[in-house]
């Protein structure tokens, strides 16, 4: 038997119709003639092996294709109830000659009642769908479509009465959950779409191509290769929209109802296989691990809008954001269908809802199904209450490296991203939130080191802005800040050895204080800078939870977001902390190294940057692998300034040896611009200590002498203090 190749130019992944159309040929002829068909995509366009030729794929639609019951009695604008608003409208202007004859057909006598006084073989399902539907309006005595919990019931029965296809149908359009019908985004509000029921849509585009009592194809073939190949213009287009599939059918976001129908032609084949298509998009019920609920309603590959479940009309203006796969190798319908029931991902055992969920999970189904790609498809309001599926871009699949950053920041995203769509959270804080998703969403996309960077500053800004949001008021819970850090972020970064923000930021994140006991300094690993910037309440030796009341709020004092304003704030609080001893020293190790405080301090550096990126990575737990690289301070242009004022405000000790106690004065004098009083207060400490300074006065106009007293907050090493001392002191006995 010989394999046929067949490329369907007419499918693409975009607009969503093209794509849907691809599924719909896959599904019929694998159902109906070829159950060995296989399809991929290639070259922006679906392609099938079948034992078809092109010829005789499209006899068979001509032929042999019985369509799938595509009914929705339980909609108002379905056929099975009085003329609709819409329909009077039609028939309004059929009497004025303004829509063509095939249009006029059908407003004349309902395509329902049509189909079901039809005698072909190949409508005998249809014909059976419809006396189900007629059946279940009687046993509810209905003469317009049920309201509310009717509907529930209404679908309920008929979902239960159904077989075959057309359950299959009910099953993608809707879905029963405690006692109340979901809808799926793909298929609107219940195979509705504002004022276009999709179902009638469907018959009346059947009455178009078929002659109902022969079952022959009244059209010409030409409509056929127009849609499934894109070959051949045609004349037999009918003034039809195929709704939010495919916009250009509906004309602009702007556009109106008249407009629209008046200037927009559709291909009849195009609407019958993309619904064809949506079946292939069965939702469902997927219960939660270890779980005895009911489970939650489920559809494929889908995110959800802020606030609401994924994939279900819930929101008025977007209905959230479906993703739509792209594989490279043959594949049956059956491995397709698969693709799909998988498309219901989950992540640590709980359905994958969020965008950034959605990403991990088919960053592992993907490669294990073969898929390369997701096309990605929002569903926005235009104007009335139709929506668009509006193409927002190409997601391409890779195996996910670095797993527990990824993980341990989705975790953390997850935790916030419940809080933020709370009902009192802030416009200013849902912005930031979007933001950092969005920032996440990029490094899942194309991990490379700059959108790694983004991502880790976006997550320390979003930190703070919680953090200033349980400040202004405290709420009943908060997700908590920043914690365990893997110190894998680190090689993700762009390299230390190029960026001396980064290597200035290590250290701020490796800063803490000292404490005084039995008399002695010792060094308190714990106590970093983070309780400067943010609310928190220390316990059991880590910063655990947001809290801001009487104990921490005169400690919660760097809230600018700008370094030098932030780190002058700190230094200040931490000298009244520490009654004059003033030492901040590193907790790991990580130190900062002239060459780069020389740097800032001549202004070459991105200053917010600095501070941007410390605040995070202050979350570090474990810092035994980070191995911190600094340039020689030998080399380093350090002013004497720095020199005088460093020695005067100590960043290193041993147990054993007597601190020089730190004069606030000087501090508050070198903010004050009074730089020869600050000078000459930190000579006389150093001279009290037993160091010679070679200098007797120094001056340094007010940006330079902010920038000194930032630069204080950076730890240096023994060595670093060392070299300052041998370029500013003379040497005493014991240096010799």
């Amino acid at each position: 038997m010989s394999i046929h190749i067949i490329h369907l130019t007419g499918c693409t992944p975009t607009p969503l119709a093209n794509y849907l159309k691809a599924l719909g040929i896959l599904r019929l002829v694998a159902e109906q003639k070829d159950p060995n068909v296989r399809l991929w995509w290639e070259n922006e366009h679906a392609v099938i092996a079948s034992c078809l030729s092109r010829d005789e794929l499209l006899q068979f639609f001509f032929e042999e294709y019985k369509p799938t019951p595509i009914i929705a009695p339980w909609n108002g604008g379905s056929g099975f109830y009085q003329e609709s608003k819409q329909e009077k409208k039609k028939e309004k202007k059929a009497k004025q000659g303004i829509i063509d004859l095939v249009e006029q057909i059908t407003v004349k006598s309902k395509a329902v009642q049509i189909i079901r006084d039809s005698k072909a073989n190949r409508f005998e399902q249809y014909r059976i769908a419809i006396d189900l539907g007629k059946t279940i309006i009687d046993k509810f005595h209905l003469i317009e479509q049920p309201k509310k919990e009717e509907k529930y019931l209404f679908i309920s029965n008929i979902k239960k009465l159904s077989r075959g296809n057309l359950q299959n149908w009910i099953e993608a359009s809707s879905v029963i959950l405690n006692d109340e019908v979901r809808f799926p985004s793909i298929l609107g509000s219940g195979a509705n779409d504002g004022n276009l029921d999709f179902s009638n849509n469907f018959m009346e585009c059947i009455l178009c191509l078929f002659d109902l009592n022969s079952g022959k194809c009244i059209a010409s073939k030409d409509l056929l290769e127009l849609s499934i190949f894109n070959e051949h213009a045609t004349d037999g287009l009918l003034k039809r929209t195929a709704g939010m599939y495919l916009p250009n059918s509906v004309g602009g976001v702007n556009a109106t109802s008249s407009i629209e129908k008046a200037e927009q032609r559709t291909v009849p084949w195009d609407i019958i296989l993309t619904i064809e298509g949506t079946i292939v998009f069965s939702s469902g019920i997927v219960k939660k691990y270890n779980s005895h609920s009911q489970g939650v309603a489920v559809a494929p590959f889908t995110v959800k809008p802020a606030g609401s479940e994924a994939g279900w009309n819930d929101s008025e203006k977007e209905r959230g954001e479906q993703w739509f796969p792209i594989w490279t190798s043959p594949t049956c319908f059956h491995e397709v269908k698969c693709i799909f029931r998988e498309g219901r991902a989950s992540i640590n055992s709980k359905n994958a809802a969020t965008a950034s969920e959605l990403a991990r999970s088919i960053g592992r189904l993907g490669v294990s199904r073969g898929i390369t790609a997701f096309e990605r498809y929002k569903y926005l309001e235009r104007n009335g209450k139709a929506y668009y599926a509006i193409p927002v871009g190409r997601w391409n699949v890779a195996a996910q490296a670095h797993q527990k950053v990824i993980d341990h920041a989705a975790e953390w995203l997850d935790k916030m991203e419940r809080y933020v769509n709370g009902d009192n959270t802030s416009n200013a804080l849902k912005s930031i939130y979007r933001s950092t998703n969005d920032a996440f969403l990029s490094v899942m996309k194309n991990a490379s080191p700059s959108r790694w960077e983004t991502l880790l500053i976006a997550m320390g800004e979003l930190e703070c802005a919680l953090g200033a949001s349980v400040a202004a008021k405290m709420p009943v819970s908060s997700p908590p800040p920043l914690y365990n850090l893997p110190s894998e972020w680190i090689s993700l970064l762009p390299s230390l050895e190029q960026s001396p923000e980064l290597r200035l930021a290590l250290s701020l994140a490796s800063a803490c204080g000292v404490h005084i006991k039995d008399e002695k300094p010792e060094l308190d690993r714990y106590n970093t800078l983070r309780g400067y910037f943010l609310p928190l309440k220390f316990d059991s030796m880590k910063w655990q939870s947001f809290c801001f009341d009487s104990s921490n709020k005169t400690e919660y004092v760097a809230r600018t977001g700008h370094f030098i304003k932030d780190a002058i704030s700190i230094l200040r609080r931490k000298l009244i902390q520490m009654n004059g001893v003033f030492p901040i020293t590193s907790a790991n190790n990580v130190y900062a190294s002239l060459r780069d405080i020389s740097a800032f301090i001549n202004g070459n550096l991105n200053d917010d940057k600095i501070w941007a990126l410390a605040k995070p990575l202050m979350a570090i737990s474990d810092w035994k692998s980070i191995v911190h690289i600094s340039a020689s301070s030998a080399k380093s242009n350090i002013p004497a300034i720095y020199s005088l004022m460093r020695l005067a405000f100590p960043t290193d000790f041993k147990k054993d040896e007597k601190l020089i106690t730190a004069d606030p004065t000087t501090l508050n004098q070198l903010l004050a611009n009074n730089v020869r009083a600050a000078g000459q207060s930190a000579i006389r400490r150093l001279i009290s200590s037993g160091l010679k300074p070679y200098i007797q006065t120094i001056v340094a106009d007010r940006q330079l002498s902010q920038r000194i007293a930032a630069s204080l907050l950076f730890p240096v090493d023994s060595n670093s203090l060392g070299v300052l001392k041998s370029r500013l002191c003379k040497p005493t006995l014991e240096d010799n």
